[in-house]
């Protein structure tokens, strides 16, 4: 490009009453053939600082959307967890009051006894066992239907 003589003729109008044409230097240089326009290459620093800049560009945006998305599932979780509780509460019994009435406590009582006083011979309590089971079991089916 610039190793071989060149024929061709430019004509440029001149304006300027002085008769001066202005040109810039890299006109000059083009015209002289001295100086062909090289790129400006980055210096290998240069390149490792942008490669190094664009780098923690994409980690930090991947950051960002990694915490965004674990803000969404959090918030989601929680919700499902409160409702499970919600529901766990509304399907558990409620607790009895420390101070109601220990159904049937005479006949437990009864039954500790008897195993107190025929602590080998367990089989001869069975008709206090029966008796507070029934009376258990009525006192079950009472709580139920008070539910009701």
């Amino acid at each position: 490009m610039g190793n071989t003589n060149s024929t061709r003729k430019v004509t440029v109008p001149n304006d300027d009453p002085a008769g001066v044409i202005k040109v810039s230097e890299a006109v000059v240089q083009r015209l002289k053939g001295t100086s062909e326009e090289v790129p400006r290459q980055k210096s290998p620093v240069d390149a490792k600082e942008e490669e190094l800049r664009k780098n923690d560009e994409y980690w930090m945006q991947r950051l960002q959307r990694q915490q965004e998305t674990h803000k969404a599932m959090d918030f989601h979780m929680q919700q499902q967890y409160d409702s499970a509780v919600s529901d766990v509460k509304g399907s558990l019994f409620a607790c009895p009051d420390p101070n109601d009435e220990v159904p049937c406590r005479n006949l437990k009582d009864k039954v500790t006894e008897c195993y107190k006083n025929n602590p080998k011979a367990v089989l001869k309590c069975s008709q206090e066992v029966l008796a507070f089971q029934a009376c258990v079991d009525i006192k079950r089916m009472e709580k139920i239907e008070n539910r009701a």
